[in-house]
């Protein structure tokens, strides 16, 4: 093993050619690259690919891990490629070898070798075009071989060094870029009151691992997804709205208005903004109201969470809420609307339209 190959840094090159064009030159520089990198680290198809491998398969596979790609062009290469081009059922590995590492954001290392010259670029189809943008090198027989090949993997070997130190910095540089632009592109999407993009890059922070310590992450979640149920509840109260406008023209049975209020209400408690149950609660329940506002006093009495409508501690424990050998905790008589009562067994009230759909019998419907 030779010194250069003990200090080289490991590589992984991956030599491009064409079989039917100097072969023999490609080895001999493949030696020079073997003695610099060390013999595996230079992929070679001819003597390479191991017994019964997929061909095509192993081929893509080297390329993508490969660290660059030296594509030689010999007298017949563009040539070659145009009658390659007109078989359409024999895939021409060259070409596809050459487009992967493009695809792959590979560096291509294009070597003229044997009087070769570079292509022009509207000789070649444009999905090899980008390879042109990189310096081509050139290597003859003879005395202008020993003079120039250390010379290339020097300058190779440089412009390696310079793509990992690029590499190096863009990860870094992505790493404390991608949680600041996601954090601006959160607080972006809230501002414009895009909640579910707004939440899709809260998850992003999260799951980057990179969130500060004292980033509020939780309460920002908690505040979107709060903006998301009131959007919700907004969208599928616009259906209510416009089923509530065609019953004043008479195009709609208003008890339907109700029974959609009554069902929203599961989901959505709390939310009329048009006050719409004023307009559309049955008779019936309408004098039921007035007569529980009538029994009910200011210093005895349950505010119920949906509507705002009371009920005094009778009529609680009439209902079953409270037991009657319990002391009724007394509840404070202003409850945010969107207040949601809990089971009777805990204590805690439904609505009236909810005690009614649970089939609750009110104290004056007793006989």
């Amino acid at each position: 093993m030779s010194s250069s190959e003990t200090s080289a840094p490991r590589r992984k090159i991956f030599f491009n050619y064409r079989r039917a064009d100097f072969p023999d030159f490609v080895e001999r520089v493949r030696d020079w690259f073997a003695l610099r990198y060390g013999r595996d680290s230079v992929f070679m198809d001819s003597d390479t690919i191991p017994p019964f491998t997929p061909f095509a398969d192993y081929i893509r596979e080297r390329v993508r891990d490969c660290d660059v790609l030296v594509a030689f062009i010999g007298p017949r290469w563009l040539e070659i490629l145009k009658e390659r081009e007109q078989q359409p059922d024999d895939p021409d590995y060259v070409r596809i070898e050459i487009k992967l590492a493009l695809d792959e954001g590979k560096p291509i290392a294009p070597i003229c070798i044997k009087g070769a010259h570079p292509p022009r670029n509207q000789d070649l189809p444009p999905d090899l075009r980008p390879m042109l943008e990189y310096n081509v090198a050139f290597l003859e027989s003879g005395r202008h071989f020993l003079d120039n090949i250390e010379p290339l993997l020097d300058a190779l070997e440089r412009e390696l060094t310079k793509l990992d130190a690029l590499k190096v910095m863009a990860e870094v540089q992505t790493v404390k870029f991608d949680t600041m632009a996601a954090i601006q592109a959160f607080q972006d999407a809230a501002d414009r009151q895009e909640w579910l993009t707004a939440l899709d890059w809260l998850g992003k922070i999260r799951a980057s691992g990179y969130v500060p310590s004292f980033y509020p992450l939780d309460a920002y979640e908690q505040q979107v997804r709060d903006a998301l149920s009131l959007e919700q509840a907004r969208q599928e109260y616009d259906i209510i709205r416009v089923m509530a406008q065609r019953s004043q023209m008479g195009k709609e049975d208003p008890q339907r208005i109700w029974e959609a209020l009554l069902t929203f209400w599961r989901t959505q408690p709390g939310y009329d903004p048009d006050d719409l149950a004023a307009h559309f609660r049955p008779a019936s329940a309408q004098t039921r109201l007035a007569e529980m506002e009538r029994l009910a006093t200011t210093d005895d009495l349950f505010r119920t969470g949906i509507t705002g409508e009371l009920l005094s501690m009778e009529e609680a424990q009439a209902l079953g809420f409270i037991p009657d050998d319990e002391p009724a905790e007394e509840i404070p008589a202003t409850m945010p609307d969107n207040a949601i009562e809990a089971p009777a067994s805990n204590k805690q009230l439904l609505s009236l339209e909810q005690a009614q759909m649970l089939g609750f019998s009110l104290p004056w419907e007793k006989d």
